[in-house]
């Protein structure tokens, strides 16, 4: 086991996506050997004599960092966006943890181009590979550039055009 106890806190009891990735995350930290605890509670957690590790995997303007601060000797930001900016009401709470983690290269860019000073790590979502096995046929490489720029064309020729009211 390690010297310090991590606690996330997090939606793992929610369906959806982003339950799946808190939960996913939290078995494969275990997986690491690291004593990881779930809690929604406000309580000190009982980490003996280990140093405690807040994973906060909410948004991040929903914190009380002067409150966590007292009960942590870390506090990660574990957090997913989808378009270039993230939001405003995120600062300046974000920029008061200790590090981020996010999913991908466009979240780790999307921080940057927003502000975000602390250090920014991109932890992927894994995959269980026997759960999430394809059975289609693959494509050969030929076909999926005939594809690609099939769609390309049809995309570039339906966003020329005006968008008609509903």
């Amino acid at each position: 086991m390690t010297k310090y106890q991590v606690v996330w806190k997090g939606p793992t009891h929610r369906a959806g996506g982003l339950g799946t990735a808190s939960r996913e995350y939290v078995r494969a930290l275990r997986q690491q050997g690291v004593d990881v605890k779930v809690t929604t509670e406000v309580k000190k957690p009982d980490a003996g004599n280990k140093r405690r590790v807040l994973i906060y995997h909410h948004p991040p303007n929903r914190i009380d960092m002067n409150q966590e601060r007292k009960r942590f000797h870390r506090i990660i930001l574990n957090t997913v966006w989808e378009t270039t900016k993230v939001p405003r009401n995120w600062f300046p709470n974000i920029n008061k943890f200790d590090a981020v983690c996010v999913p991908s290269v466009q979240n780790k860019k999307a921080m940057i181009n927003s502000g975000v000073k602390v250090p920014i790590f991109i932890v992927p979502h894994g995959v269980h590979t026997r759960q999430f096995t394809p059975a289609n046929k693959k494509i050969a490489f030929k076909k999926i550039q005939k594809i690609s720029l099939s769609f390309y064309l049809y995309l570039a020729s339906s966003t020329a055009k005006t968008p008609k009211p509903c």
